[in-house]
Order: C-alpha cells, then sequence, then structure tokens
C-alpha cells in the first residue's frame, strides 16, 4: 500500500491511528463511557415523540390532604369546596373566571436556561399541574439537547389544549413571554388560554409586611408549611443544565426536577389557601392588618363594597402600629363616604383628629372642616377645625427650626401652611359675611 492510498483509507475511517506513548506504538484510547441520561436515572420517563424528535415525561400524583407522596412531594391541603367561580373570580379579578372549571386551571412553572430571559434564554423544562378528584396531577416535560425543543412544544401545547386558565407565580411576566417567544422562534403560534392568575400579585399583595420576601420558597414555608426534603437553589438550575448537557454530574437533574415539582404543587395548595381566605376572610389564619387590608383592596376590586369594608375594620383592629391604624382608618372613613355612610365617616375622623399631626397627616382636620363648610354649612365650625391644623403645622414649624430638622421638609411645610392660611381666610370671609347678612 502506498502512501496517497493509506491516507485516503484513513479518511474514510477505515484505519485507526496509532498513538505513541513513550516511544511505543499503541491502540487508539478507548471511547469514554457515556454519561448516563434522564431515561436510565428515572426508568419511569416516558419518551413521546413529536415532530420528528423525543420528549421525555413524567408523571407524579399527591393526595389533597397534605400528605407526603413516596418521592418526597407535599400538595399543601387543599379544600375543593372553596375552589369556586365565585373566589375565582375575586382573586383573577375578572368576571370571566366564574365560567371557569376548577379541574381545567393548568398550574404552570418551567425552568430556563437564565433567569434574566431575554434573547438565546431557552425553556428545558414545562410543567402542568391540575386537579383530578381528590388528588393533584403534575406532568414535566424535559428535553434533553436543544434539537428536541420541536417536541417539547408539540408535547406542551397538546397538553394545554383542554385548559381553560392558567396559575402561575410570577408566569405573566416571565414563564409566559418566554415560551410565547420560543413558540415563534419555533415557527409555533402559541395557543394559550386567555385567563392567568398570577399568584405573584395576590402574594405581595398580602403578605408584603409579613414576609421577608415573596418568593415561592418563602411563601410555602411560612404561609403552606411546607419543607422540601431535598432542594436546589434556583440560581443554579442553568449551570446544572449545561452540565447535564456535557455529560457531567448528570445525576444533579434529578434534585432540579424535584424542585420543580414541588414548585407546581405548592402552587395548588397555595391557590387553595387564598381561595379559602376570600371565603373565610375572618379565618385566624388571615387575622394580620397586612393581609386583611389586601383581601379589602380584593373584594373592592370585585365590587364587594361590603366585604372589603368589614376586611378593612378587622386590619384596623389588628394593627399594632399607630401610624398604619390612622391610615387605615382614613381609608376607611373614604370606602365609608363612598358608599354614602356619611355619618359614621364623620365619627371616625373625629375619633382620630387628636392623632393627627404632620408625621400621620391633617386628613381628620380637613375632611371635618370640608364636612362643616359644605355639608353641614357651617363655616364657623369649619373655622375651628382650619384654626386647629394651622396651630399643629405652626408648632411643628417651630420645633423643626429650633432642632435644625428644617433641610428637607421647609418646602413641604411651608406650603401646608399657606393652604391652611388660605384655607382660614376664606372661611373667616364666609362667617364675616353670614354674621353680617343675619337679622338684627
Amino acid at each position: 500500500m502506498n502512501e496517497a492510498e493509506a491516507l485516503r483509507r484513513l479518511l474514510k475511517g477505515r484505519v485507526q491511528p496509532a498513538t505513541r506513548h513513550f516511544g511505543m506504538e499503541a491502540d487508539a484510547a478507548p471511547t469514554p463511557r457515556r454519561a448516563p441520561g434522564l431515561k436510565e436515572l428515572l426508568p419511569q420517563a416516558e419518551a413521546r415523540r413529536a415532530a420528528g424528535r423525543v420528549c421525555l415525561h413524567l408523571r407524579s400524583t399527591a393526595p389533597l390532604t397534605g400528605e407526603r407522596t413516596a418521592e418526597g412531594y407535599v400538595c399543601p391541603a387543599l379544600d375543593r369546596r372553596h375552589l369556586t367561580a365565585e373566589n375565582l373570580a375575586v382573586l383573577g379579578r375578572d368576571a370571566r373566571w366564574g365560567d371557569v372549571d376548577p379541574t381545567r386551571i393548568a398550574f404552570l412553572d418551567c425552568e430556563t436556561t437564565s433567569l434574566a430571559g431575554g434573547v438565546g434564554t431557552c425553556v428545558f423544562l414545562i410543567g402542568l399541574g391540575r386537579l383530578t378528584g381528590e388528588s393533584f396531577e403534575l406532568r414535566q416535560f424535559f428535553m434533553e439537547d436543544y434539537p428536541e425543543e420541536p417536541a417539547l412544544i408539540e408535547c406542551v401545547q397538546e397538553a394545554l389544549e383542554t385548559a381553560q386558565a392558567i396559575v402561575s407565580y410570577n408566569g405573566r411576566g416571565f414563564d409566559v413571554p418566554l415560551m410565547e417567544a420560543r413558540w415563534r422562534l419555533n415557527r409555533r403560534v402559541p395557543r394559550f388560554p386567555g385567563l392567568h392568575l398570577d399568584l405573584l400579585h395576590t402574594a405581595r399583595r398580602l403578605w408584603r409586611f409579613r414576609l421577608a420576601d415573596r418568593r415561592l420558597e418563602t411563601v410555602e414555608r411560612e404561609m403552606l408549611g411546607v419543607l422540601r426534603v431535598s432542594d436546589v437553589l434556583s440560581a443554579e438550575i442553568p449551570s446544572i443544565y449545561f452540565e447535564y448537557l456535557r455529560g457531567v454530574r448528570r445525576e444533579r437533574m434529578l434534585r432540579v426536577l424535584d424542585h420543580h415539582a414541588q414548585d407546581i404543587f405548592s402552587l395548588g395548595g397555595l391557590l387553595g389557601r387564598l381561595c379559602g381566605a376570600v371565603a373565610r376572610p375572618e379565618d385566624p389564619r388571615f387575622d394580620e392588618a397586612g393581609e386583611q387590608h389586601g383581601l379589602a383592596a380584593l373584594f373592592f376590586a370585585a365590587g364587594r363594597e361590603a366585604e372589603g369594608i368589614a376586611a378593612l375594620e378587622r386590619a384596623i383592629v389588628a394593627a399594632r402600629d399607630e401610624a398604619v391604624g390612622f391610615g387605615l382608618s382614613m381609608r376607611l372613613a373614604r370606602r365609608l363616604l363612598r358608599a354614602g355612610r356619611r355619618a359614621e365617616a364623620v365619627a371616625i375622623w373625629e375619633a382620630r383628629a387628636r392623632q393627627a399631626r404632620p408625621s400621620v397627616g391633617l386628613e381628620p382636620l380637613l375632611e371635618l372642616a370640608k364636612h362643616h363648610e359644605h355639608h353641614l354649612k357651617d363655616p364657623a365650625g369649619a373655622r375651628r377645625w382650619a384654626e386647629r391644623a394651622l396651630a399643629i403645622l405652626e408648632s411643628e414649624a417651630e420645633t423643626a427650626a429650633w432642632t435644625g430638622r428644617e433641610v428637607g421638609e421647609a418646602s413641604r411645610r411651608r406650603t401646608a401652611i399657606e393652604a391652611w392660611r388660605h384655607r382660614l381666610n376664606r372661611l373667616r370671609r364666609r362667617e364675616a359675611g353670614a354674621v353680617s347678612s343675619s337679622p338684627a
């Protein structure tokens, strides 16, 4: 065999090149052993073929009683009686939720190659949960490599066909927009349900003063009592997937799947807890002032004024801080006035008038002055409330100037004093006109 023929056979792969170790010829180095894929790590994973590719599919089920499954998952105890169309409409702030069947709600969450989103970020794991009888069923769709993305999209889209609504946690701002972008990049039209309830916003409204942060892990631990057996930090998940693609420490992906599954099971329990709060707002589990104030906002948005006012009253009773109680009282008075219950609003202003000061507000004095001037046609009574407010402001101004706290507040204080002086002068003129026009 001449040199040209040998080179030609080598290029065709018919001859394996030899290697030399310390001057001795040896056979080629053995091919490294292939790292086990998810199918080998989880034999129960189902390989589903779609769009000419393969997507791995996992199923898990947890009871609605809060018992831990063999895999370690917990769906916090969920009372199906509270998952009514009326309660869902309050949480969703949309009357269309009244037509939604709870068993056709898709609880959605996904894991991505970057927590920042943007161009180049892929979704490699998508989970869909749903209520079935007395259990919560979870389906996870996983792509082992980028070429399998069309199969992932096809399987998820098929699973969403029967869903009437989506429930997520930060899905409105992150998960769904990113999924829609990946759908379009693969020349697929996103067909997601039009109703989407993002529980992150509701959690912020109810627990912004109670919890250190509103991450799902914090909410489920503090509010639902869920303690994870094995978990991984969300910030580590993209790097774990990249290692999986390279065949490095692939067993770590099992912890990602567990983390993802528990997120969706917790979503089901969280929706049940929030529907329970709407159904029974007087429940002792929701006795914090911030929670009652958040429930009041939900009721007002749904047009349920009486229940919103009752929740505000409970919030005032639960408030442990004077300034918080003062602010809640002013909100309650405004709502009572809007509902035509002026006498109750006036009673609140009169009760809070002695607490009025610039640091918390002078709203009771202002409202009482307006009430006497416009409603009672009593300029003398209005003048007395205006004089009281002006005296408080001027006293505070003198104290601030003497202690050197004038910087930054001087402009606002001067504006307030000028406004109250203008009001007082106008009331004095009205009072003098009323006296001069009265019969002898």
